[in-house]
């Protein structure tokens, strides 16, 4: 949005159309290949929640993120930490962290530290053994988030060091690439399910008498 804005374009118009587009993509995707999609759910929430965010303050926005985390997490529901993060992303750019992220190296560590002592009683009660219940996927859930936010700071710490220019050879085009690598992960699944089939259809060959 800011980059099209810089271009003179309308930054709203530009991502219900890039939304519309998405969730197009995502309803032939559910139609014609894998009903487990996530792209329409993504493409309706931006629409109801994230492109009706631009409007708001960016305070505002950064309290809702909070308060549909806490929700999500309470209720263990995943569609409900969709727009949490949709809303912590846009807050997150519009308070200018992302910015200026890039540029630090103590406090991608000093977050990694902090998300890895957080994440360890939550993978502690994965690893107990408890009945599924309330906490532990509660455990799942925070487990999930704090261990995402742990390999994004190595990912930031690692970009600070000589390995930069690789890292950013691999991983920029797959970064742009985000939507084609997701569609040809399905055919791929795809063509893994129908050979596994069909190789169990014929089944081992039968030995002679």
């Amino acid at each position: 949005m800011e980059s099209a804005a810089a271009r003179g374009a309308s930054p709203r118009l530009l991502l219900l159309r890039r939304l519309a587009t998405l969730l197009a993509i995502g309803l032939a995707h559910y139609v014609l290949l894998w009903q487990g999609e996530i792209l329409t759910v993504y493409a309706i929430l931006g629409l109801l929640i994230l492109l009706p965010s631009s409007w708001l303050p960016r305070w505002a926005v950064a309290g809702l993120s909070a308060a549909l985390l806490v929700t999500s997490l309470l209720i263990g529901g995943f569609y409900a930490m969709v727009p949490a993060l949709f809303l912590l992303g846009s807050a997150l750019v519009r308070y200018g962290v992302i910015g200026r992220i890039d540029r630090s190296t103590r406090v991608p560590a000093l977050l990694a530290a902090a998300f890895a002592a957080g994440a360890a009683p939550a993978l502690w009660v994965q690893a107990s053994g408890a009945p599924a219940g309330p906490v532990v996927r509660l455990a799942s859930v925070v487990a999930g988030l704090l261990l995402a936010g742990v390999y994004v700071c190595l990912v930031l710490l690692l970009l600070r060091s000589p390995l930069r220019p690789a890292l950013q050879a691999v991983f920029a085009p797959l970064g742009r690439m985000a939507l084609t690598n997701y569609l040809t992960a399905t055919l791929l699944v795809l063509a893994g399910v129908t050979s596994s089939a069909a190789g169990r259809a014929t089944g081992p060959p039968r030995r002679s008498s």
